[in-house]
């Protein structure tokens, strides 16, 4: 196979043969493609040559392993082995590639060999340890810091790919209401300065709160960019006054992928405020990968009273839902999050009590989609409902298997109801037929009284 391709309009790119393929960039900027030969989960081959060179030798050298620069108007030819070329790299010209398989086909065979592709926008990398802010950011010259690395990222479909990364040299990641437009992924970096390609989840970095740090790591402060994290370890000190990631009250889309881990926090793993904030860690190759939240201290924030007065603390949950709406699908694990209190025994040693996701009045939780098997999230209301009372806190409209899934945190901490999907019209008028509802203007939140008559085949409802 020969042919040439521009990236994102330009025939001038820069080009790089990886261990699996090819990487183009556009040259001076962040747009690239990957041209992928060798992936077994995309179910791709590895090629017997690769070639990278000036556009109008690539016929003639589509069964060739080497490389063909150009410089003035004189071009050059060099042979080389697949493992001798790898991570070399051509600049700033018309360069085409060129690939070839080894093929022995019988009379009536059909062999089919499969190349994939993948784009981006911009393709911005981070190093603490290499990088230079002054730099273009691509994975040979990354930035230093997330502040340039958004910048660069700005009204651009955007991944921002972490080759290494100390806090104290590249900040916290904040995205504020500066950050443009498009979408925007963190993750780990997708390959190695020498053309050495890493998948997902294998080279997994770790957002590492500095020593005596009591801030966030992540803060999501903005609207106009939905945000992705994935394949990513956000890990506390232990010693923080904040939750290590927040989707504050001004935030948007907050998605946490695959291979996301948060760990180690000292007060609170992930605060919501506002927006929409998902896992969707959903496909089968992600179920070994699951959002986890695990190993953190509860919240304890320290809240003014609304009409003023001295301030409070009100005890959370590792992950707080205080507003917006919080969506699990997929795999999850929040568990294994806890908050110390006082033993009754009087000398005994305080006790770890379960505090992992915490539900705010009025507020309630999606899985209205399917959950993993294995997932499991533990979970707390700020209002105990007593035994007469039906709070529903987790909303699984659909997927009665979810349930499964959701441990309590304290033994009266709500219960959780399920239907069986119905057309709209019908179901509500079940609810509102079947169910007295009352509502309190001081809770403000709706509950329901649970009355002693049989529930129709079409519904169940569920204490645990």
């Amino acid at each position: 196979m020969a042919y040439d391709f521009q990236v994102n309009d330009s025939l001038h790119k820069d080009m790089v043969v990886t261990d699996r393929g090819f990487y183009a960039r556009k040259y001076g900027e962040n747009s690239t493609v990957n041209v992928i030969l060798k992936d077994d989960n995309l179910g791709v081959t590895a090629a017997d040559s690769k070639w990278i060179g000036y556009f109008n030798q690539r016929i003639q050298r589509s069964l060739t392993t080497g490389l063909s620069p150009i410089s003035g108007y004189t071009v050059t030819h060099t042979i080389m082995t697949l493992a001798q070329i790898t991570g070399k790299k051509l600049h700033n010209a018309d360069y085409s590639i060129s690939y070839s398989w080894k093929i022995r086909l019988h009379p009536g065979e059909t062999i089919h060999k499969r190349v994939a592709y993948t784009y981006t926008e911009a393709a911005i990398y981070i190093s603490s340890a290499h990088g230079n802010d002054a730099w273009n950011g691509n994975f040979d010259a990354p930035v230093k810091t997330f502040a340039q690395a958004l910048q660069l990222s700005q009204n651009k479909n955007a991944t921002i790919f972490i080759e290494d990364y100390n806090v104290a040299d590249s900040g916290p990641m904040v995205i504020g209401s500066g950050a443009g437009t498009g979408t925007l992924t963190i993750t780990s970096a997708d390959i190695t300065g020498g053309g050495t390609s890493i998948g997902f989840g294998q080279g997994t970095q770790v957002i590492q709160s500095p020593s005596g740090s009591t801030a966030a790591l992540f803060e999501n402060n903005q609207s106009a960019r939905p945000v992705t994290i994935d394949d990513l370890t956000f890990q506390g000190n232990g010693s923080e006054t904040e939750p290590l990631l927040k989707n504050s009250s001004s935030a948007g889309v907050l998605n946490l992928g695959a291979k996301l881990t948060v760990t180690g926090a000292g007060n609170g793993a992930l605060d919501i405020k506002g927006g929409t904030v998902s896992t969707t860690a959903t496909s089968d190759a992600e179920s070994s990968m699951p959002v986890t939240i695990t190993g953190n201290k509860g919240y304890l924030e320290t809240v003014t009273p609304p009409g003023g007065g001295a301030a409070e603390q009100k005890k959370r949950g590792a992950v707080s839902l205080q507003g917006g709406s919080l969506k699990l699908a997929g795999a999850v694990n929040i568990s294994g999050n806890t908050m110390e209190k006082p033993s009754p025994v009087a000398g005994a040693p305080n006790i770890q009590e379960p505090k992992n996701l915490y539900v705010k009045d009025g507020l309630h939780v999606d899985a209205t989609a399917p959950l993993r098997s294995g997932s499991t999230v533990g979970f707390t209301t700020e209002k105990l409902p007593d035994p007469n009372q039906q709070i529903e806190t987790i909303q699984i409209t659909g997927q009665p298997g979810n349930a499964a899934c959701f441990t309590k945190d304290e033994p009266s901490a709500g219960v959780l109801k399920w239907l069986k999907k119905m057309p709209p019209g019908r179901l509500s008028a079940w609810v509102l037929r079947r169910e007295r509802r009352r509502w309190s203007a001081s809770q403000s939140i709706w509950t329901a009284i649970r009355l002693p008559m049989p529930r129709p085949s079409a519904a169940r409802t569920r204490r645990i």
